[in-house]
């Protein structure tokens, strides 16, 4: 889930955070095809093309492979893919129920871990000079069972407003070889994530 709140680390006016809650990962069943990937007609081109960078982040550094990218119509079109071992980003908008019931400083959200689900708020993201990208990136990373880390690193629960790395790094990936120990492996990061700025808490 994706909020914003008051930072913890940094005395600033705010904070945007996100958090994804979960109990243990559950195992996922293996494809014999990439999975394929469902997005919301609702997303701006450049919404598309910055969850399209995230899925290709994440085939680079796992080797993750993903199917043909499709468009959906919002709601239950698009959550009736889910199910199916897709990967479906949702466009979440501020009078829709599902968000009328959050704290206003949600951005995105899973349901749990390993859910390929992904229910992004662009209007909040955009709002706090947050790239999409980042968010998704993170969340695709909770949809691959990933759980939030304690130190700074894409799984890190905030990230600095503009400070998104667009990439996995050391951190993330040992996390990801726990959870698919026959996985290989590529390190994207050159640097570690520097803090500034605005929060994203994941």
């Amino acid at each position: 889930m994706l909020r914003l709140g008051m930072p913890t680390r940094y005395l600033l006016p705010a904070l945007v955070a996100l958090t994804a809650c979960s109990a243990s990962p559950p195992a996922m069943a293996a494809a014999n095809d990439p999975p394929p990937v469902w997005i919301d007609s609702r997303f701006s081109q450049e919404d598309r093309k910055a969850i399209a960078a995230a899925l290709n982040v994440w085939h680079e550094a796992v080797e993750q492979d993903f199917g043909p990218m499709r468009l959906c119509n919002h709601g239950a079109d698009c959550a009736k893919h889910a199910g199916s071992g897709a990967f479906v980003f949702q466009n979440m908008r501020e009078d829709e129920q599902a968000v009328i019931e959050l704290p206003p400083s949600v951005l995105g959200w899973v349901e749990d871990i390993c859910d390929r689900q992904v229910h992004l708020i662009p209007t909040r993201i955009h709002a706090h000079s947050i790239d999409l990208e980042d968010v998704a990136l993170h969340e695709v990373g909770h949809a691959l069972c990933l759980q939030h880390q304690p130190v700074d690193s894409l799984m890190f629960p905030s990230i600095g407003s503009g400070e998104g790395q667009h990439c996995v790094d050391y951190t993330t990936l040992l996390q990801y070889l726990i959870t698919h120990p026959d996985a290989t492996v590529h390190l994207t990061c050159t640097t570690e994530r520097k803090n500034a700025g605005l929060e994203l808490t994941l």
